[in-house]
């Protein structure tokens, strides 16, 4: 035992543990240190200090005894809506709602000769048809969740950080801002967007969805493309003879091509039932498949060049290299069968599109 003034520290055993106590004489009390030792008796531990109203003589001012506080857990906050929409963003594959708002924003610099006019209704229209396609996407990470998990996929909504619930609340309340802001705009977008919605229910949902076959996979795949094309002719004035072929033949190409994606997914494909090229061909016979369908769309678009507008013409042959590229990318096997290195050839075929729709933009300016 120590003494500092009036204070005294002393230490005093139970059931071979040492707990140190801190008490305060108070003014009158015995000041011999003999007498303190002889009053002290063990002291019980309880909840999180020392009890030491069974001392005789000796006050427990309310300092002496503290408490651990546990931190309370955060409750609703900024913070936390800005994790939703993080997650809500990342389930929704940024890199193809990139693609999606490429194919819109396009078409409508092809159709009014510049992007200058994208403002006010016309801009919150693209804002419309870009919440429609994201509600698609939510929605079919709520129906693949298991097939997902299966293939060891991380997004949100496999891996358990965003619940499947929250997921179809935010599916519908996107679905309608979407068609909403569509139908702000004109009624045209507007059926444009129910047949965008009707195709995303039918890939993802029902008793059949069409995810299920690649044939059935190719057909939704592709119609969102030609939608999404046909959409921003809308927006910025009507499709011509013209951009109504480049935006098919390039939507075809992306239906056909869509199961790239199929590579990487195979186990989870297979645990679903679905009957995808590569689970019905194995992985070299759907490679050589894709590789065919992608040549010949190669010749296609070459051929296709010099009927339509000069600039959508470049464009076109911009699509037929890349679609050779990916000819030739979707060939090489992925050495150690790892989903990361199975999704190549669909790098590949996204890669193509960025670089399709970026000339189609950027032609609208020269």
């Amino acid at each position: 035992m120590r003494s500092v003034g009036n204070e005294f520290t002393a230490k005093t055993p139970r059931r071979s543990q040492w707990y140190s106590t801190k008490v305060v004489v108070p003014v009158g009390a015995a000041r011999s240190r003999d007498a303190h030792v002889r009053a002290m008796r063990p002291v019980a531990p309880v909840a999180d200090g020392f009890s030491m109203a069974h001392l005789p003589g000796i006050e427990s001012p309310p300092q002496a005894v503290t408490r651990a506080r546990r931190p309370r857990p955060p409750g609703p906050s900024t913070a936390t809506g800005q994790l939703l929409v993080s997650l809500v963003v990342a389930e929704a594959r940024p890199c193809v709602q990139a693609v999606v708002v490429l194919r819109v924003l396009c078409f409508v610099a092809a159709s009014t000769g510049g992007i200058h006019t994208l403002a006010g209704r016309t801009a919150s229209a693209v804002a419309g048809w870009s919440l429609l396609s994201m509600s698609i996407y939510l929605l079919n990470g709520v129906t693949d969740v298991d097939g997902d998990r299966a293939n060891g996929s991380r997004r949100p909504i496999a891996s358990g950080r965003l619940p499947a619930g929250t997921a179809v609340q935010v599916t519908a309340l996107l679905a309608s801002a979407g068609l909403l802001l569509c139908a702000l705009h004109s009624r045209g977008l507007a059926v444009l967007g129910i047949g965008l919605l009707s195709l995303g229910w039918a890939y993802s949902a029902g008793s059949a969805p069409l995810k299920s076959t690649t044939a059935g996979s190719a057909a939704a795949v592709g119609g969102a493309a030609f939608l999404s094309y046909a959409a921003g002719a809308v927006i910025g004035g009507g499709l011509t003879a013209g951009t109504a072929a480049f935006a098919a033949s390039f939507a075809l190409w992306v239906g056909l091509c869509s199961a790239t994606k199929d590579f990487s997914d195979v186990a989870g494909d297979r645990l679903a039932g679905r009957r995808t090229w590569p689970v019905l061909l194995g992985d070299g016979g759907a490679r050589r498949l894709v590789s065919a369908i992608s040549a010949v769309s190669a010749t296609w678009f070459v051929v296709l060049a010099p009927g339509l507008p000069a600039d959508l013409g470049r464009s076109a042959v911009a699509a037929g290299v890349g679609a050779a590229v990916l000819a030739a990318a979707v060939l090489v096997p992925a050495p150690g069968g790892d989903r990361a290195t199975g999704r190549r050839p669909y790098r590949v075929f996204m890669a193509v599109q960025y670089t399709v729709n970026w000339s189609v933009l950027l032609w609208a300016f020269v």
